[in-house]
């Protein structure tokens, strides 16, 4: 990494060089300021030993229900071009339930930045409020709030249940007790004597913004000004605090309640940064500062950095009281601006956030059908993609189809390429509805959300750790493949020339050979192989003696923190979905009266049955019983479970690592490890020694995980999920190792009512109708194909993608099936 680091610091520093001297031969400089230069010099060389990653999901639709796959594309990009990202090659990606805890997780290739997945819900799954979590292992270096982060509803058809169980009633208390509101003066600080912007920000208890109005006085108790919130909590009034004053607002909420605050004090003597983003083509800046300031020589920088690359630098000197500027919009790039003014001594004395947004950085989209919209006739999409010069582009673009009948989106709370990219990724703190923003974009809403920019502060790094040259600690390198390394010792002495052996234990066997170095160490780089792929690693020293130690590099899994977005939750899932979950149900109980013949015939063969209720501890069982249960010391004279089970139930049998009952013609097993849905082959790859017992479910018992249930359901609960300890068999020079692999990629199924042969008997009830997560525009056109549903009425398409250049798309549109 260190070599990839100063090839890129060489190739970057001559440009560096001539962009300094570009901005200060471009302004009023009055001297040589090498003090300044180096501490530009010290910022340009942290951006390039400190690049920066950031992770866009495109997810097929926003919420879920048990038995649904949620199908999702992901773009790495670089932070300071939004191009997309050769730094990392992995990505890793997670589903978090409301407990904080890791339910499943992805390993996913990336290549040039992009890759594509799916999680795949079990009809076991509790119903609530899940994160999908997405990061690469060097953005671990930088904190969790890097990460991609978004909460999903997840609901469950097949529940009864009215209430979320967990959701109790509560007295309800004065919005006085819950809003919290805060002030915060443009720039940083007030001056006193200097007029300036204040902003403020209501929120309540469920971290959403609230309606207040208020009016400020002085300390004889003199009304000032009055006040009131724009959109979302926050608004805007301007003051000029005077010397030996005090400030204090009376908030005045809807129920009535008041509440007194105490405004910041403003500094005696110092400068105020204020800017004005209302002009589309200039950015107006406005420099203030009290007497003193320029009498001490009234020399200032401002320093302007947009997606972290300084793009202007200005050293100027007050003459007077008020230094104002026009900066060309064009010199900066949509997204985040960040304005820093420096005083005489180079020291940052306030800091302004504005949000530049030109909409010649969005690729226009065009979207067309072939032919008119018809249930269950095929569609075809032609695609169009131009820059903002209306030449054809190159790029990736994931399109998603959905029934906006069953699948209806609130437009302003969804999370989109550009809003994720351009905005949250790059602020502290939650922001609401981050896409109204960014749709029909007006006046009014440039106004809010320069108070969102007034209210928030920038998150990519702080002055004062540059300054002190305090850099984050390279903890975590950029991941270029899968490797198993570690160390051989005999006793706490390494074993040098020794041979590791790599073995393989799935059906793509293969065996690998290496040597150790000086130091004992060994890595074998790389490795592509299954998911649930088995190792087994052997070492000998260079004289063919076996007892030696292994011990392997292991990075510690990433921690899961509280969720950041808890004003996306729901109280009650199942309600906010009821309609979209009625649609599940209905699709569910079609499938079972298709196949009612044979699941009667299965109830009639468990009445004779007799049950077992014993429960096993730690079991994601949500049968009442079990039909036969196995326990873990019954496992023992075997290695994996397929190995075992053969002939332990009277009916049921193996074949090729699959289970099935011989009455239910054969279908297989459901697998169903620790409450995660699993492979029905997956049975060789789950090691006996780790398993606490396994419970078998037949006919009507199996039946409530639906068509995972059809043939059968087998419930493995490991020693992990009992709380137990699990002791691994041992033997000198030979240990197992069981690694996170690469997730292989499934294709979205897709009927085709083309094919004779398709079924036309079962409504086709599906809410995502079509899903391609990497569609390649060449030439600025692409095309797609697919079938509608049965459904009548509005589809939406959207569409998200990047082209070469870091150029951004985001492309909503409807059209109606008749």
């Amino acid at each position: 990494m260190k070599a990839m680091m100063k090839k890129r610091i060489k190739s970057q520093l001559a440009v560096f060089a001539s962009l300094i001297l570009v901005f200060f031969f471009s302004v009023s400089l009055i001297n040589e300021n090498e003090a300044l230069k180096a501490m530009l010099s010290k910022l340009e060389l942290y951006r390039m030993n400190y690049p920066q990653e950031k992770v866009q999901l495109h997810l097929d639709k926003p919420f879920y229900a048990t038995g649904d796959n949620i199908w999702f594309k992901a773009y790495v990009v670089t932070a300071e071009s939004h191009q997309l990202s050769e730094l990392s090659k992995i990505l890793n990606v997670e589903l978090i339930n409301e407990k904080d805890s890791i339910s499943q997780s992805l390993r996913l290739p990336l290549t040039n930045g992009i890759t594509w997945g799916d999680f795949q819900l079990p009809d076991s799954l509790q119903e609530g409020n899940y994160r999908i979590r997405a990061y690469t292992n060097y953005m671990r270096n930088f904190g969790d709030d890097y990460f991609f982060d978004r909460t999903i509803q997840v609901g469950n058809p097949l529940s009864n249940k009215l209430v979320h169980p967990k959701i109790k009633k509560t007295a309800v208390i004065p919005i006085l007790n819950q809003t919290d509101v805060q002030f915060f003066p443009e720039g940083g600080n007030q001056v006193c004597g200097i007029s300036s912007k204040v902003a403020f920000k209501a929120m309540g208890a469920d971290g959403l913004g609230k309606n207040v109005t208020g009016y400020l006085s002085d300390s004889n108790g003199k009304k000032i000004l009055e006040f009131k919130s724009e959109y979302a909590g926050m608004g805007v009034f301007s003051l000029q605090q005077q010397p030996g004053q005090t400030y204090t607002a009376t908030v005045k909420f809807p129920d009535g309640n008041e509440k007194k605050l105490v405004l910041p004090k403003a500094l005696e003597q110092g400068f105020v940064l204020g800017a004005t983003n209302l002009d589309s083509t200039y950015l107006s800046v406005k420099i203030s500062a009290s007497p003193a300031m320029i009498v001490a020589g009234g020399q200032f920088t401002l320093v302007a950095q947009s997606n972290s690359v300084v793009k202007f630098v200005s050293t100027n000197k007050l003459n007077n009281s008020v230094f104002s500027s026009r900066i060309p919009k064009s010199r900066f790039s949509s997204g985040i601006l960040q304005l820093t003014l420096f005083d005489q001594q180079n020291q940052p004395v306030a800091e302004r956030l504005v949000f530049i947004n030109h909409n010649n950085d969005v690729l226009k989209v065009t979207v067309k059908a072939a032919r008119a919209a018809v249930s269950r006739k095929k569609m075809k999409m032609e695609m169009e993609v131009q820059d903002a010069s209306g030449k054809p582009v190159f790029g990736s673009f994931s399109v998603s189809v959905t029934d906006a009948t069953k699948v209806p989106a609130d437009g302003y709370k969804e999370k989109t390429i550009l809003n994720n990219l351009l905005l949250t990724s790059d602020i502290k703190g939650y922001v609401e509805q981050p896409n109204y923003y960014f749709t029909a974009t007006d006046p009014q809403k440039v106004h809010e959300l320069d108070n969102l920019m007034m209210t928030q502060g920038w998150r990519r790094f702080t002055w004062k750790k540059i300054l002190a040259g305090n850099f984050p600690q390279l903890i975590y390198k950029p991941e270029d493949g899968i490797h198993i390394s570690g160390r051989v010792t005999q006793g706490k002495k390494p074993v040098p020339g020794g041979k590791v052996t790599l073995l393989s234990s799935k059906e793509n066997l293969f065996v690998i050979d290496t040597l150790t170095d000086n130091n004992g160490r060994f890595v074998f780089k790389n490795l592509v192989f299954p998911d649930s792929t088995n190792f087994v690693v052997q070492a000998r020293t260079a004289q063919g003696k076996k007892f030696v130690d292994i011990k392997l590099d292991n990075i510690l899994p990433q921690g899961v923190a509280k969720n950041k977005n808890l004003p996306e939750t729901e109280a009650d899932v199942n309600k906010k979905l009821a309609a979209y979950l009625q649609n599940n149900r209905d699709q569910f109980e079609e499938i079972r009266r298709k196949f009612m013949l044979q699941r009667n015939n299965l109830l009639a063969e468990v009445k004779i049955v007799k049950r077992l209720e014993r429960k096993v501890k730690g079991s994601a069982n949500i049968a009442a019983s079990a039909d036969a249960i196995i326990t873990g010391e019954e496992l023992e004279n075997g290695i994996t479970v397929d190995q075992v089970l053969q002939g332990r139930v009277a009916g049921l049998m193996v074949r090729n690592g699959t289970a099935m009952l011989m009455r239910s013609r054969h279908a297989a097993m459901g697998v169903i490890l620790d409450g995660v849905r699993m492979p029905a082959n997956a049975l060789g790859d789950i090691y006996t020694h780790e398993v606490e017992a396994i419970e078998v479910l037949k006919g009507a018992s199996a039946s409530i995980y639906g068509m995972t249930g059809f043939g059968g359901v087998l419930i493995i609960t490991t020693k992990f999920a009992a709380g137990k300890p699990v002791h691994y068999p041992y033997t000198a020079g030979l240990i197992t190792y069981s690694p996170k692999a690469y997730t292989s990629a499934r294709e979205f199924y897709m009927p085709n009512y083309d094919e004779p042969k398709s079924n036309q008997q079962l409504s086709d009830l599906r809410t995502t109708i079509f899903w391609h997560p990497n569609i390649i525009v060449k030439g600025g056109k692409a095309s797609f194909e697919y079938f509608n549903a049965d459904s009548k009425g509005p589809y939406k398409v959207t569409i998200e993608g990047i082209d070469g250049n870091g150029k951004l798309a985001r492309q909503v549109d409807n059209y109606t099936v008749n």
